[in-house]
């Protein structure tokens, strides 16, 4: 699959307190074809501005391929709905992006 494409589901993640710093996952493991695997993360971004994003790492699972994306998020504004974008690009060419909500409390 060529291009860049983007889940219509948003999935939303458990609600964080703005002084929370966690570890989020954004799973390709459903879009990336098998074989292929994740070599860069392109960007992560929130919509609105506000949350901190840490540094992304790709993860593989055990002995297979590297299908997520793993990174820190704190901060954010209580009582604001964000939404993360991850984008990535495979070993093949193939370039896909991820949205989850997160809410602020």
């Amino acid at each position: 699959m060529l291009g860049y494409t983007m889940d219509l589901q948003v999935p939303v993640f458990t609600s964080k307190y703005s002084f929370d710093s966690s570890l989020y996952l954004f799973d390709f493991s459903n879009a990336v074809q098998p074989g292929d695997s994740i070599v860069t993360i392109a960007s992560i971004v929130s919509n609105p501005p506000g949350l901190t994003i840490g540094v992304g790492s790709i993860v593989s699972g055990v002995g297979g391929p590297a299908l997520a994306v793993q990174s820190r998020l704190s901060s954010g504004a209580p009582g604001v709905l964000y939404t993360i974008l991850v984008s990535i690009t495979t070993l093949t060419g193939d370039q896909f992006a991820r949205a989850a909500n997160l809410q602020v409390q």
